[in-house]
């Protein structure tokens, strides 16, 4: 039995469709490379932000060492109070408490800051790469 074969007018239908979704497919890829570039950009910033990132948690490291480092001159300083007993010589030294209390808040307040910012930039960039690998895995 004879396979049967295609028309010339089929082939050239075959070939039409083809080049249609050839051209559809070029268009896709055309839409594709543009996003890829905006892509790239938009790592480029990314990497921007995240270094930004980086200065900014060695910036806050600088200023929990720098508090601590306050803080025990300090607590040297009450110790130092303490063996000569209190009197008005420890009003400067509960106005500096008081300083270090607030500087201490505010320090804890963008700590909090800080952390949730982390937090929530790292679970989204985690998230955009396992999904970029499971793009790859498909």
């Amino acid at each position: 039995m004879r396979e049967s074969y295609p028309t010339q007018a089929a082939m050239h239908a075959d070939h039409m469709r083809w080049l249609d979704e050839h051209a559809a497919w070029l268009d896709d890829l055309h839409t594709w490379r543009l996003q890829q570039a905006r892509a790239l950009a938009d790592l480029t910033r990314l990497s921007s932000e995240l270094q930004r990132h980086g200065a900014a948690l060695l910036e806050h490291d600088g200023q929990i060492r720098a508090h601590v480092h306050g803080l025990r001159k300090h607590e040297r300083e009450l110790g130092v109070l303490g063996e000569f007993g209190v009197g008005e010589q420890a009003d400067p030294l509960v106005h500096s408490h008081l300083a270090w209390a607030e500087r201490h808040q505010a320090l804890g307040q963008a700590h909090e800051a800080l952390k949730h910012h982390h937090r929530k930039a790292l679970a989204e960039l985690t998230r955009l790469l396992r999904e970029l690998a499971a793009a790859e895995d498909a």
